[in-house]
């Protein structure tokens, strides 16, 4: 269409305004997407298109009845500040459960790295558990001596840091346990320490080092913890020991990060970073100084509100935990809570629902037999979404045309 614009376009996204036009709800096809839901458990899938839905209804009541406890915040769209806080407190709950049920192996670990006892294997483990744990002091000790340097106080430190830490954990946790493609966090940390100690109490020099560190805390789909975590969990199909991958994984993020500066810094002088387009080079800074902006200008108190939704999805969390726990015909799982409730599953949640009824129904009247022959195709789906996108690119860039973006979900 763009080549020839006789030719009608393929239009795969629309939207219906509901709750008296205040709402919009998604309903986009997403290839690859219906590909990779088709790959997830049925409960997994289930849960994230249904807690999606949850949060568009919620919104849609909220915006009628007028209920609000501030502006929606970035990167927590398209949900206000009271269903994104309830997607904050299930990640904190759910990493809480996680460090409970895990208190034993943690205790092994702390045993370990500070005792050297002996009962104790870590031979199978990418480090061993002394160089993690030193290693997880020391990197922390570092960052917050960083932020400490560049203006910030102890408190905002480790309040940015906590929710940091729940955000990277609880989404590695759901992408590698659950089998997702990626997450984002409903809440990210800028946001969560401003209203957790006031912007006052943060002064301008904080809040710009929390604009600075929307670079490594703010989009979180493609978080490195993720990738490395999914990674390691590989070689326990092959049976490859973890150690030997740990030199590769550090070799790939030096290349990753030295070649991606480079890149964007000759990018944006060759052709001027605004001339770019896009989020990332655009968007991205300008809206992120614009937030800096407006809570430097209007400094926000401590979030009670803000708290009692976090309060009130953590409980929502914790009884799904539980019934998860006890119930062996519970239907919903846990992840749906934490992830579904804001972007980008409020996106794609349509293309979520249908792959959970394609795997649904062949699975009930095919079997695991049907399931097995239909795989082929969804993962076909993946490849082919990915492979167009990249033949456009490669043929807009010998043609010369411009204006083309793909947007995988």
């Amino acid at each position: 269409h763009s080549y020839f614009p006789s030719v009608p376009p393929i239009i795969l996204k629309t939207s219906v305004l509901l709750f008296s036009r205040t709402t919009s709800v998604s309903l986009s096809i997403f290839f690859e997407v219906i590909g990779l839901t088709f790959l997830l458990s049925t409960d997994i899938s289930f849960s994230l298109w249904f807690f999606a839905l949850v949060g568009i209804i919620e919104t849609g009541l909220f915006n009628r009845i007028g209920l609000s406890i501030g502006p929606m915040q970035i990167y927590s769209d398209p949900g206000p500040q009271t269903v994104a806080n309830q997607g904050l407190g299930a990640m904190v709950m759910l990493v809480g459960t996680s460090f409970w049920f895990a208190r034993q192996h943690l205790r092994d670990v702390l045993r370990k790295a500070f005792r050297g006892t002996k009962e104790i294997d870590d031979s199978k483990e990418v480090l061993s558990y002394r160089i993690s744990v030193f290693g997880l002091i020391l990197g922390t000790l570092f960052i917050g001596g960083w932020l400490k340097a560049a203006g910030m106080n102890l408190v905002s430190i480790f309040v940015l840091l906590f929710f940091a830490f729940v955000i990277f954990i609880g989404l590695t946790k759901i992408v590698v346990q659950a089998g997702l493609a990626y997450g984002r966090a409903p809440v990210i940390p800028p946001v969560a320490t401003v209203y957790s100690i006031g912007g006052s109490a943060l002064g301008p020099a904080g809040l710009v080092n929390l604009g600075l560190a929307f670079s490594w805390v703010a989009d979180t789909r493609t978080i490195l913890l993720t990738s490395a975590a999914n990674g390691l969990k590989l070689t326990d199909s092959v049976n490859v020991k973890g150690r030997r991958l740990f030199i590769p994984i550090i070799i790939a993020i030096i290349t990753a990060l030295l070649s991606s500066t480079v890149m964007v810094i000759f990018l944006s002088y060759r052709y001027g970073g605004i001339n770019l387009g896009g989020w990332q080079p655009r968007g991205f800074p300008q809206s992120t100084f614009q937030w800096v902006m407006d809570f430097v200008r209007h400094p926000p108190s401590i979030g009670k509100a803000q708290f009692v939704w976090m309060g009130i999805g953590a409980s929502l969390m914790f009884l799904l935990t539980l019934a998860r726990n006890t119930f062996l015909w519970w239907p919903i799982h846990p992840v749906g809570l934490a992830l579904g409730l804001a972007g980008p599953f409020a996106w794609v949640w349509f293309s979520v629902f249908i792959a959970w009824a394609l795997k649904s129904m062949i699975l009930k009247y095919g079997g695991i037999l049907g399931y097995k022959m239909a795989r082929p195709f969804f993962l076909g789906l993946i490849l082919g979404s990915f492979t167009t996108a990249g033949v456009w690119l490669i043929i807009d860039f010998f043609t010369g045309m411009q204006g083309n973006f793909f947007t995988l979900g």
